[in-house]
């Protein structure tokens, strides 16, 4: 589950053409903990995810959602 988190989140911030740094500032999740998640190397809370899809301007249900055939 966490490399699922990680591909997902890496894949809105791109779609959304914003970098780590602006995603940590539209978040307030900090700029290491987005790449450390977006790495696989640690897991989020469900507080961290919520602030994450805010700060990418999706839902959670986007977030957490399989990813389109047009998206893979």
């Amino acid at each position: 589950m966490l490399g699922y988190f990680a591909q997902r989140i890496r894949d809105a911030r791109e779609k959304a053409g914003i970098s780590t740094y602006k995603l940590a500032e539209l978040s307030g999740v900090p700029r290491p903990t987005i790449a450390h998640i977006e790495r696989g190397f640690q897991g989020a809370s469900e507080r961290t995810l919520v602030r994450l899809a805010e700060g990418l301007g999706i839902t959670m249900g986007e977030l957490c959602s399989e990813p389109k055939d047009e998206e893979v």
